[in-house]
């Protein structure tokens, strides 16, 4: 194949030789959050393929071995690839690191060839770097692990440049691969399809418009009446359309019934709670924050959303860099103008869907809050960012090839370099080839029911969860599970002893699989059972006797029972065998021969191509150049689509011609592919280099260090149980109905056997809690898995409520049982939750202050202004301290008729004593309002007499007032009839 003669394609793939060295060096999966969930489901795959079902839509072990449809939602390439590797006797988790590894190498192939073939092998090379090691890819093949999404980020360029490829060559022969990739995307992810949904289609209108013909050079071809005018003003939309059908085709059998019977399951779990965009934005800070060492103390490091450094970066430079080459001359014409306006639309589009400010358009633009994660925006945001990187540096060749290079190396050194940090994980698990027992294990320390974080996939009749006990001691023992629980008369089910049931009736599970369980039955009478699977609608219960069917149960007499789910039959005395068949549905049939059809059509399409290749058929956008100028065409009797310009005209490196240059390797591709290979050694070599781990009881970089351990005197091992060793506070200052997040840093001091959760309150200094955060499981891990060496950083976000009080508020945290909601008291007894600092939220609307302070008292404490209104009997006092306060003081507040006599007073600090002075932020206003009434009775108001005074000594402060001269007695007298 000529593109294999590509030798800046070898050094493409050699690129990924960083990301793919640490996955070669160590044995086992990284330590991430989701992968040990795929592997999981993988174990579910590869027991269907021992049975011969190679697309099992039911996984029978799952949902704690009620079985559940995962695979009729769960996008299928992953867990196919991977299972095609094991078939090379690699272990169950080497095969899917494979999986892994291909992907990276398809990162860095297929953005070097999109960007080669619009600016060129050097431009394609340094897009595939930034691509390949943008931080939010390295996150998730090595912290997050959600390796479906990585696959299908993988598919984004290669999209682009199949669909590109088919635009300007205009060939029947470049429609499958066309179809191929958009299928492997809709196959490797469900959100990150819809996200690119509307880049595809935009980027589709972007090329057709700037490669189809120009109607009016059209019409002068035409007139020629030549063969190739005819054949170079022939329109590739056609064929575009035709692979996107092809490609929806043949991943039909998925997604079809995936969106067709996402009613049967509970999609709602996946938009609340924690999956509710609202709580998963990033600051514009993390979006564009440097890279960070990983510290392997952590279970979680912190890993920073941002868009790498490098990525935003170069793509910055690009685009002031276009417009004022082009304001200069230095090029011409619209092709790298049109380049740079769309891919930075697309960069600046999805990287502000990641800030808060986007919240708007969220709750607008139909389906997109079924993304969950603002942040998932950064996958085509980073796509955009590489694509302007190239850009960047093929306007640098413009001064030459020696600055191309130099471009380049830069380039690449620059964005490798930035993300080092992320290249050199220590952290892998020895999987082996689990098996369905571990799945069942894993679905029980970890909570996620089902490899699902909301169990959004169980069925929708499903309201709570199954219950472990159940099977648990069946899967522990390695046998079949046991799948049918007597009811009693009372309609409970009878208890089992050592995995027996206590009753006459007997039964076996005979077989297994995700299409049948078969259960041998024995009854002296006729009983009601409880099927152990959850209720699926197209389930058939058949009874059979040497292997002949006597009874089929009609809808109607399968009983759903509540609130598990199950279903439930009355069975007839006798002995016999029970077939629990899950028939295909309608929906799964039809999308099965639609999927069927497409292959049909793709096979007969290539074996067209391959007897009839057609040559080279560009539309009238290949007859200009990027400089803007016209290039010559060729007579008829010319090679077709051979074209003639000058330096400017459209060259192989800039659009997508039909062959690309096959020179040998040249001596500059030879050193960088030798000085990659050296490096990749070299980086592991040194790898412990820019690693970072704490000592113990210790965090990396923790803004506030603390040792506070919490004890559990009611478990079976009472004592020291977890440790916080410190927090990274907000922001001093918040504001009402605004969000703030806090972390926590926690160690287990012993391996734990309850799961603990954790809470965060915000507490006024009268006790009364405001607002509150819970988690049950920390940062999604179980305290239960939490290993003693290690400490989990746990970020916990608080909105503050929208009438809180502008005063200073304690954060408190603490942990408790959720099973008995006991709270874990501290170690040295001085409560159940510890402060860990102080925030202040800041009034909803500053009162309006002069420049000058009415008084003084003290050296630091001013009183800015005062307001009467006599018809709300109210007096409000504006304060404001210079630095902070040490001692405690209150204020007087004295009512005085026209004599001077005492007729009432509202003594106290601000906001009913909730707020005093030693607790005023130094430059805050403080809005002290205090009602009168009570105080006045039938007596004339005349003066208001105020000061500050110690509250131990009584003791006054001195007062000034605005001239800076001292008041008598220390008090600020105040006419009613100035303040009306």
């Amino acid at each position: 194949m000529k593109i294999l003669k590509d030798s800046a394609l070898i050094i493409a793939l050699l690129l990924a030789l960083f990301a793919i060295a640490p996955m070669l060096t160590h044995a086992g999966l990284p330590n991430t959050a989701d992968g040990p969930a795929h592997l999981m489901r993988q174990v579910e795959l590869n027991e269907a393929w021992k049975t011969g079902i190679l697309y099992p839509r039911w996984a029978p072990d799952l949902a704690l071995g009620h079985g559940m449809p995962l695979f009729n939602y769960a996008p299928p390439l992953l867990y196919h690839t991977s299972q095609l590797l094991h078939l090379s006797a690699l272990p169950l988790d080497a095969a899917m690191k494979g999986s892994v590894i291909l992907a990276m190498l398809l990162y860095s192939a297929a953005m070097y060839l999109f960007a080669r073939d619009l600016f060129g092998p050097k431009a394609g090379l340094l897009a595939a770097a930034v691509y390949l090691y943008a931080p939010y890819h390295l996150r998730e093949a090595f912290i997050q692990g959600n390796y479906g999404q990585f696959w299908g980020l993988a598919f984004y360029p290669l999209i682009l440049w199949a669909f590109h490829k088919l635009i300007i060559t205009n060939r029947r022969q470049d429609i499958p691969l066309a179809a191929l990739s958009l299928a492997g995307l809709i196959l490797s992810h469900n959100i990150s399809s819809m996200l690119f949904a509307p880049l595809f289609g935009a980027y589709l209108i972007y090329d057709l418009r700037f490669t189809i013909y120009d109607l009016r050079l059209k019409k002068s071809l035409v007139n020629r009446k030549s063969k190739i005018a005819n054949r170079l003003v022939e329109s590739p939309l056609p064929k575009v359309l035709l692979a996107v059908c092809l490609g929806l085709g043949l991943s039909a059998f998925f997604w079809l019934p995936a969106f067709g019977e996402k009613d049967l399951i509970r999609l709602s779990g996946i938009t609340s709670g924690f999956f509710d965009f609202r709580h998963n934005f990033i600051t514009l800070r993390e979006l564009l924050a440097f890279s960070r060492p990983l510290d392997l103390s952590a279970i979680n490091p912190y890993y920073p959303l941002s868009l790498g450094v490098t990525q935003w970066t170069l793509a910055l430079l690009a685009l002031p860099g276009t417009a004022i080459l082009t304001l200069g001359k230095k090029i011409q014409g619209g092709f790298f103008i049109s380049q740079a306006l769309f891919w930075g639309a697309v960069f600046f589009f999805y990287a502000f869907m990641t800030l808060p400010a986007s919240q708007w358009m969220w709750e607008t633009i139909p389906l997109v809050a079924l993304t969950e994660f603002p942040w998932r925006m950064l996958g085509p945001a980073i796509l955009a960012a590489a694509l302007l990187a190239g850009l960047g540096l093929r306007l640098l060749e413009r001064w030459g090839n020696k600055a191309g290079w130099w471009g380049l190396a830069i380039g690449l050194s620059f964005t490798i370099g930035a993300n080092l940090v992320y290249l050199v994980p220590d952290q892998f698990i020895r999987w082996g080839t689990p098996t369905p027992g571990d799945a069942f294990a894993y679905e029980v320390s970890s909570g996620a029911i089902g490899t699902t974080s909301a169990g959004e996939f169980l069925p929708r009749w499903t309201e709570s969860y199954p219950s472990a006990e159940t099977m648990e001691a069946d899967y522990a023992a390695g046998r079949l599970p046991r799948k049918i629980a007597v009811i009693t008369a009372d309609g409970r089910p009878v208890r089992q002893a050592q995995g027996r049931p206590q009753t006459a009736v007997s039964h076996q599970t005979l077989e297994y699989t995700a299409r049948e369980t078969i259960i041998a039955v024995n009854a002296p009478t006729a009983f009601t059972a409880d099927l152990l699977a959850l209720y699926w609608p197209f389930w058939r219960v058949r009874l059979t006797q040497n292997g002949q069917a006597f009874k089929e149960y009609a809808p109607d007499e399968i009983e759903i029972t509540h609130p598990e789910g199950l279903l439930r039959v009355e069975l007839p005395a006798g002995s016999y065998q029970l077939h629990l068949l899950r028939a295909a549905t309608p929906i799964q049939r039809a999308a099965t021969a639609v999927s069927v059809f497409a292959l049909a059509a793709l096979v007969g399409l290539v074996g067209v191509s391959w007897f009839k290749r057609e040559a080279f058929r560009p539309p009238l956008t290949f007859l200009r150049s990027p400089a803007g100028g016209r290039a010559k065409v060729s007579p008829p009797a010319a090679t077709e689509g051979r074209l003639e310009g000058g330096r400017d005209s459209l060259s192989t490196e800039n659009i997508s011609p039909p062959q690309h240059p096959t020179s040998n390797i040249q001596r500059p591709y030879l050193i960088l592919g030798a000085a990659i290979i050296l490096s990749a050694i070299t980086l592991q070599l040194a790898a412990p280099l820019f690693r970072v781990q704490s000592p113990p009881d210790a965090v990396y970089r923790v803004q506030q260090p603390l040792q506070v351990d919490f004890a559990d005197q009611t478990c079976l091992e009472p004592g020291r149980k977890i440790r916080l060793l410190g927090v990274d506070l907000p922001s001093q200052t918040i504001s009402p109905d605004d969000e703030f997040s806090l972390v926590a840093y926690w160690r287990a001091l012993q391996k734990l056997d309850t799961n603990y959760a954790v809470f965060l309150h915000l507490d006024a200094p009268d006790g009364q809690t405001v607002a509150a955060v819970d988690q049950l499981h920390p940062n999604d891990i179980p305290t239960a898995n939490w290993p003693p060496s290690l400490y989990l950083r746990n970020p916990l976000t608080l909105r503050v409520p929208a009438n809180a009080l502008p005063i200073r508020y304690s954060l408190r945290v603490g942990l408790y049982n959720p099973q008995s909601g006991q709270r874990l008291p501290l170690q040295d007894g001085s409560g159940d939750a510890f402060t860990v600092g102080q925030v202040w939220v800041e009034p909803a609307s500053p009162a309006k202050t002069p420049n000058d302070p009415t008084a003084r008292f003290g050296n630091s404490i001013r009183l800015l202004g005062a307001t009467y209104n006599p018809a709300a009997q109210t007096i409000t006092l504006i304060w404001q301290s210079d630095a902070p306060i040490q001692e405690d003081y209150s204020i007087f507040l004295h009512l005085l008729d026209a004599n001077g006599k005492l007729i009432g007073q509202a003594d106290g600090a601000p906001y009913h004593n909730l707020y005093p002075p030693s607790a005023w932020l130094p430059g805050q206003t403080v809005e002290d309002t205090r009602p009168i009434g009570d105080a006045l009775s039938n007596t004339q108001l005349s003066q208001f007499a105020i000061g500050v005074y110690n509250l131990h000594t009584g003791k006054r402060l001195q007062a000034k007032d605005s001239n800076n001269v001292p008041l008598p007695d220390d008090t600020l007298l105040l006419n009613v009839a100035s303040l009306d």
